[in-house]
């Protein structure tokens, strides 16, 4: 069963850079955290290579293949909510789903978001609930006080997508279903995103870059 947890924000110590360097690494190597069927985020966008299924394998390979490799051991290790590793998809599957501070919980939906903000930038956090280091992005940058403030006091249009549950949306107005990511968006035309998960810092220093709403 998943446990929720409520807003609290620099909860476990939100400003810390290892993860978020870890990830961006990750993603300059153009892996990124593509997730376009059930599960959390890919971590076989880490290995390049997908894992077998389980009935392809032998006993011996089967030991193997249910242990992640070193790369996403690593990353695993650097995650503090709760998570555990699929063999079978290479996907890090969240076993806790982090609630979103109420500034972006209750924002518009991103159908809303897009069609209201007239010449305001559209902030949207791309996440899923299955995904671990989404839930982690949600626990250390998206609750955390320095970065609502900063989205208040740019005066932009906050939205939230859970891929999941809106994968027409995602698809229509960012073109994808990659988590976790972040986009700016003006007129519906996508300006600039972050990708993968992040530290509060390194939200707030993508954030300060934006031009003006």
């Amino acid at each position: 069963m998943q446990k929720t947890h409520g807003y609290s924000a620099r909860n476990l110590g939100t400003r810390r850079m290892g993860l978020g360097a870890f990830v961006a690494v990750a993603v300059g190597l153009g892996t990124g955290c593509q997730r376009d069927s059930g599960g959390g985020t890919d971590a076989a966008e880490i290995e390049q290579d997908m894992p077998m299924p389980a009935s392809n394998l032998s006993s011996d390979a089967d030991q193997t293949a249910a242990a992640p490799s070193p790369a996403i051991q690593a990353w695993m290790d650097r995650l503090t909510v709760d998570h555990t590793y699929d063999p079978a998809t290479g996907f890090i599957v969240a076993e806790e789903t982090i609630t979103l501070p109420p500034l972006i919980a209750d924002g518009p939906s991103l159908d809303e978001a897009v069609r209201d903000a007239g010449e305001q930038i559209v902030v949207v956090f791309a996440t899923a609930d299955r995904c671990a280091p989404c839930q982690q992005y949600k626990q250390d940058a998206l609750n955390d006080e320095a970065v609502i403030a900063r989205l208040t006091e740019l005066g932009v249009v906050v939205t939230h997508v859970e891929v999941d549950q809106e994968p027409e949306a995602a698809e229509r107005h960012l073109g994808s279903k990659a988590i976790p990511m972040t986009y700016a968006l003006r007129h519906g035309t996508k300006l600039t995103e972050l990708r993968g998960q992040r530290s509060a810092d390194e939200l707030l220093a993508w954030l300060d870059a934006l031009p003006e709403s």
